[in-house]
């Protein structure tokens, strides 16, 4: 059984990838070195990469989901709008902003950006378009230089009308190392990107997105993949009401890393 799945899961990455790099790709550098020969709209431009973002990530999610027999439940709030809104959530796999974009989408939220590692300017495809719309590509090593690209990214997405998605965690989480810090499912988050996208969008919504991972799967690594074949995945979004509580955002955000985590251990 784990050779099958594990040939389940070469096939279905090898399916997305090469989708990604034949069609995903191919469209996206149409989208930016073509399109704006014809049309020279700042707003056009930033709608049709959107656009893209929306389709290429459901469209990908549903070929990799389907062939590794993967269900993705998703719990959102019945009454949603669509406002922009700080995103925050936890990070266990190279998965996550793809099943995180497909929650936000259910709660009408399509112009998304995000605070990423600068090492994903190097993945095909995905590098392009994270700088195509201004994510914050950060080095984790300089503080002040990383925190200056956020403030950035807050300015870009308030001018696109986008909202931001981010990490706290700075990493991707391992079962083995966080316990002794006080949690169970989740690592000790950072504070100093939310506070600053906090003082910077002062008035965006702020939510919550949980991904829950089966204890069985071990997603660290690609070659984990085969735990994910047959899996059932959750995922839920909860608005935080206290978004604008910007000088206690330390205890606001351990405060929903606790019910993250229990949320997420029970």
């Amino acid at each position: 059984m784990r050779i099958v799945n594990g040939l389940r899961f070469a096939v279905a990455a090898v399916s997305a990838i090469g989708l990604m790099v034949l069609a995903a790709g191919p469209h996206l550098l149409w989208i930016l070195y073509v399109v704006p020969i014809f049309s020279r709209s700042e707003s056009r431009h930033r709608d049709r990469l959107f656009a893209w973002q929306t389709f290429w990530t459901k469209s990908l999610q549903n070929v990799f989901a389907r062939l590794m027999g993967l269900r993705i439940e998703y719990d959102v709030p019945e009454s949603a709008t669509a406002d922009p809104a700080i995103i925050i959530a936890n990070h266990r796999s190279w998965l996550d902003i793809f099943l995180v974009g497909g929650g936000l989408y259910r709660v009408g939220l399509f112009r998304l950006t995000a605070i990423v590692k600068r090492e994903i300017r190097k993945v095909p495809v995905l590098g392009r378009f994270s700088e195509a719309i201004q994510c914050a590509m950060i080095s984790r090593r300089d503080r002040e230089g990383d925190l200056q690209k956020i403030r950035q990214c807050a300015r870009d997405s308030r001018n696109a009308d986008a909202s931001v998605i981010i990490f706290p965690e700075g990493t991707r989480y391992r079962r083995e190392s966080d316990r002794r810090r006080g949690y169970d499912q989740v690592l000790k988050p950072k504070v100093g990107g939310l506070h600053t996208l906090l003082r910077e969008l002062p008035d965006y919504r702020l939510l919550a997105v949980t991904v829950h991972w089966p204890p069985q799967v071990r997603v660290r690594t690609i070659t984990d993949g085969a735990t994910l074949v047959g899996q059932t995945l959750r995922i839920s979004v909860t608005e935080i009401k206290s978004a604008h509580d910007i000088e206690n955002a330390d205890d606001l955000l351990r405060n929903v890393w606790r019910i993250m985590d229990r949320v997420i251990t029970a």
